[in-house]
């Protein structure tokens, strides 16, 4: 009898310890599932979980250009309705007319010229232009969009249009590639309706360079800016000083327990966290911005366009990107997107930029936000971001009645352009260097965008230039400017003065 009872007591014993030890784990393991998880949260927010920022919130047309005809043009400030339609209106969009166009039997695609498509858009034309190429058939399936069989012949595409000189055609081009096809039907396309409502609108006036400088380029200037922005100041999302909300974003990479990170301060202020051994790394940088890098943990495949975008909004959502709206309207949206293969797989990196009230605001040598995407991973993050203040307008510069003429940028500042792309080797040197009038053209020739916006100066020039009397504590000037695009380099000037105030890219 005692045996039974001694050998109860250990089988007893044994189980005992097996539980004891599977708990232990199951502990352990929701202890560390903060840092090692797959999961998101969103830093301050007490770990709630939001939802993904929509891929129609980030990704619309760059600009869309609409020729009434005469050389009457136009370029809405806002593109994000004209493209999808607003909601709860029946207005005629841009994807409302591709649904319809490619719902139509019986397409026929062929390729065109360049100097083709450029004539049909000397009609009466509507053109929406992207900054990045988008994968046709995945951009049919994203947005269930019937996709004819002849739409396999292209691959990419970087803008849409349709123009009243072939009613029954649309046309899609892939500019970096300059390959341009007319897409034909047996019927009009349907895209008149949507020229007849902007016209409707009453946006600003554009007219081409050409019209101005009798040199051929296309590129839009409107003649001012359709609603001078305010003065706004700009505050940094993450003051380093902040140790809590610090420590606050540092979980939401690390997790919650700190036992496998390494916290490494450098001289310049910098702050490096390290989990384990460089699995994951956070460097916070004196001025705000921060980079998080991860190794590869999936290797298991590329993924597509959409799916990696989707990857990275998921991703910015749960870091600080939930589209929450603050004292001024901040939105960000997809500016850039590149494609890198390393060791057989893909990664994309894509590029945000940030609208505050609806107007660009411009960095000169970085973005506000990157994500690199490899597989079903978000391998890198760097963000930049700011928060806009409302700022009651004042100073010389918002006093002013009316923004500057925008072709007097050229006419005043061609030789400071020029010398700034001869210094980067981009314009050569003029054997006469007194003929402006060549230097002119030639400029003229280069320019490819302009457009009202904000400036977000390099922070060394944001806290010289900083008046603590008015400005907000931490606060920093967002000033209006014009940005002006010659040759891949951006120049801004003084929305109201038309200064010189910096230039990058």
């Amino acid at each position: 009898m005692n045996v039974k009872k001694a050998a109860f007591a250990e089988r007893l014993k044994n189980i005992l310890l097996v539980v004891l030890v599977l708990s232990t784990i199951l502990l352990l393991y929701f202890l560390w599932s903060d840092g090692t998880g797959v999961a998101f949260r969103v830093p301050g927010t007490n770990d709630a979980t939001v939802e993904t920022i929509p891929v129609e919130a980030v990704l619309y047309p760059e600009r869309i250009v609409v020729n009434f005809g005469a050389e009457n043009y136009t370029v809405p400030a806002e593109t994000v309705s004209l493209w999808y339609g607003a909601a709860g209106s029946d207005a005629p969009s841009f994807m409302n007319g591709l649904k319809k166009f490619f719902a139509t039997d019986n397409i026929a695609v062929g390729a065109i010229s360049k100097e083709d498509f450029l004539d049909v858009m000397r009609a009466r034309s509507v053109r929406a232009d992207f900054s990045f190429a988008i994968p046709l058939a995945e951009f049919c399936s994203e947005f269930n969009l019937p996709r004819p069989a002849p739409l396999s012949t292209v691959d990419v595409f970087t803008c849409a249009a349709y123009s009243e000189a072939s009613p029954e055609s649309l046309f899609l081009c892939d500019n970096p590639g300059e390959r341009y096809y007319r897409l034909a039907a047996e019927n009009e396309a349907g895209f008149r309706e949507l020229i007849d409502f902007i016209e409707t609108l009453g946006n600003a006036s554009y007219y081409p360079l050409r019209t101005f400088s009798g040199v051929e380029n296309d590129t839009m200037l409107p003649l001012g800016a359709d609603e001078v922005p305010r003065n706004l100041s700009y505050v940094r999302s993450i003051d380093p000083g902040d140790e809590e909300r610090v420590n606050e974003m540092t979980r939401a990479f690390f997790g919650k327990r700190f036992d496998f990170t390494r916290k490494i301060t450098e001289g310049d202020g910098t702050t490096v966290y390290m989990y384990g051994y460089g699995e994951k790394v956070l460097v916070i940088h004196r001025d705000g911005s921060f980079e998080y890098s991860a190794a590869d943990s999936d290797r298991s495949g590329t993924t597509s366009f959409f799916g990696a975008l989707t990857t990275a909004l998921a991703f910015a959502a749960s870091h600080g990107e939930s589209g929450a709206r603050d004292a001024v309207s901040k939105q960000i949206y997809l500016k850039d997107v590149q494609t890198i293969f390393t060791d057989g797989l893909r990664t994309y990196r894509f590029s945000f930029g940030l609208k505050l009230d609806g107007y660009p605001v411009y960095y000169p040598n970085s973005e506000p936000v990157v994500i690199e995407v490899t597989g079903r991973q978000a391998r890198y993050y760097k963000r930049d971001m700011i928060d806009g203040l409302p700022r009651e307008s004042g100073g010389a510069n918002a006093s002013a009645a009316r923004a500057y003429t925008p072709f007097e940028l050229l006419t005043e500042h061609f030789a400071y352009i020029y010398g700034v792309l001869s210094a980067r080797e981009i314009a050569a040197p003029l054997e006469d260097a007194s003929d402006g009038e060549r230097m002119f053209e030639r400029v003229a020739e280069m320019v490819t965008d302009l457009s009202p916006g904000f400036l977000r100066p390099a922070e060394a020039e944001a806290y010289a230039a900083s008046d603590a009397r008015d400005a907000p504590i931490g606060g920093r000037d967002l000033p209006p400017i014009w940005m002006l695009t010659v040759a891949g380099v951006d120049f801004y000037f003084d929305l109201y003065t038309g200064a010189p105030v910096g230039y990058g890219g």
